[in-house]
């Protein structure tokens, strides 16, 4: 599975769901788009550190705000309208092209 495609599958959600569980939206994405269902002895589904990766991301763009967060709960709040996915690569250009402006 290509991590563009889990974030676009995420954002599919967020914008039909104001708030989400990081379990809750696993399971949605195991059930609805194909996922891996493999679970770490734990419990929880082996997509879950990349779905909260992607999450704590959005977090940081102030697209999603904290409801819970500790060991067994990561749930949050959509504030603002997703920002259109793009790559990590993408993402650096940005910032080598902002970084060079200053010059």
């Amino acid at each position: 599975m290509d991590k563009r495609n889990l974030h676009i599958f995420i954002d599919q959600f967020l914008e039909n769901n104001n708030k989400v569980s990081a379990i809750a939206l696993c399971d949605h994405l195991i059930q609805n788009h194909g996922l891996s269902n493999k679970n770490y002895s734990t419990g929880r589904p082996k997509i879950y550190i990349d779905v909260v990766l992607y999450l704590e991301k959005l977090l940081s763009r102030g697209v999603l705000s904290e409801v819970q967060r500790d060991r067994d709960h990561c749930i949050y709040e959509v504030s603002s309208k997703i920002p259109p996915v793009i790559s990590d690569e993408e993402e650096e250009n940005k910032a080598n092209e902002e970084q060079l402006s200053l010059f």
